[in-house]
């Protein structure tokens, strides 16, 4: 484990790297941000491990004590249990003594001090693409029906594009890869690994993947530079009428919002959240129009039955004409400086206190 008292030294190049110092400078928040030192999630890791967490913890303590910048950990990676990592922290550092960013929305409005939500890939999707804030670009003219992509291999993805693949034509742009197959088992629920006939459903359902829709865009390479470049929203799916977000989590405990949702309400499509349940209900309450008809709060599964009868009775374009107004006002929320400044408010709040 590299020393983390190199953080602390000012032109250190990893203090950049997480990307959220670039952040803060973007949003006019250059004074606030000079006094932290933003902590990448990758060295956290070793704080979650027994045998590695005292030099962990003992060299946060020593730079905390002796420097004069505070700790923020910038925990993007879903895999974190940010309430752990609190725990181990505040084992030797009082709550004036460091900061937790996490993208689970879940937390915009948490009342602990030391923990406050950060929208990070929105955020990028600005930095990344030279986006103004209050500019919404003129969107894609819509050329396909409806997109669905997916990447990395997770079982809630992959079970919705098994089940859906009927409803799927030359005019849609659906994508689905077999990126990062080793991991797949690990995303597959629990439930499902009890009895030996679901388990092996379970897991050979990688076997008819890789898949798309048209050989034009089922491109391992287009996609997986899509992946290495996440924030880019000129990949075909994007000019589809109707976009279904295929989100990393399907935890209900947990809101990840990553620049899938974004890049679709920001691409000027009709969208349908797919992961978490509660997704639609906490994007309602951040001020975005939900076409309830067709994207109600249901667990994956039930959401997959329900999209199923949606596209049996359901005309996709006379869907996305009937809501280009919702569609529109979605847009221009997104690329607002109102809505960026609603999700960054509570934790702004939070940092000022603690240099206060």
């Amino acid at each position: 484990m590299a020393k983390l008292e190199n953080y602390w030294d000012w032109h250190w190049d990893s203090d950049v790297e997480s990307g959220h110092r670039d952040q803060f400078n973007f949003l006019g928040c250059n004074k606030l941000a000079s006094n932290f030192v933003f902590i990448r999630d990758d060295y956290v890791f070793d704080c979650l491990y027994e045998e590695s967490q005292e030099y962990f913890i003992n060299q946060i303590e020593l730079c905390v004590k002796t420097k004069k910048r505070i700790p923020i950990f910038c925990l993007d990676n879903n895999i974190f249990d940010v309430s752990r990592v609190d725990e181990i922290l505040q084992k030797s550092l009082g709550n004036k003594e460091y900061f937790i960013l996490t993208y689970n929305a879940d937390m915009l409005h948490s009342v602990h001090p030391n923990i406050g939500y950060w929208p990070y890939f929105l955020i990028r999707q600005y930095l990344e693409n030279n986006l103004l804030l209050n500019t919404a670009p003129t969107p894609h003219s819509k050329k396909f029906r409806l997109s669905y992509l997916s990447g990395i291999s997770r079982y809630h993805r992959l079970l919705l594009a098994s089940k859906l693949k009927r409803h799927f034509s030359d005019e849609d742009v659906v994508v689905v890869n077999d990126f990062n197959i080793p991991a797949y088992i690990d995303t597959i629920p629990s439930y499902l690994m009890t009895d030996e006939k679901t388990r092996k459903n379970a897991i050979a359902l990688v076997d008819d993947f890789p898949w798309g829709t048209n050989k034009r865009y089922f491109d391992n390479d287009h996609l997986q530079e899509c992946i290495k470049r996440p924030w880019d929203i000129s990949h075909p799916a994007y000019k589809a009428a109707v976009n279904i977000t295929g989100e990393t989590s399907y935890s209900d405990d947990e809101i990840f919002i990553t620049e899938k949702t974004w890049k679709a309400y920001q691409a000027g499509s009709l969208v349908i959240n797919y992961g978490t349940k509660n997704l639609p209900v906490f994007l309602k309450k951040m001020g975005i129009e939900i076409v309830e008809d067709i994207d109600p709060p249901l667990i994956f599964s039930e959401k997959i039955d329900f999209l199923d009868t949606c596209f049996e009775n359901i005309d996709m374009w006379d869907l996305y004409h009937k809501n280009k107004k919702l569609i529109n006002y979605n847009m221009n929320l997104v690329y607002s400086e109102p809505f960026l400044n609603y999700l960054l408010a509570p934790t702004i709040e939070k940092l000022q206190d603690i240099i206060s």
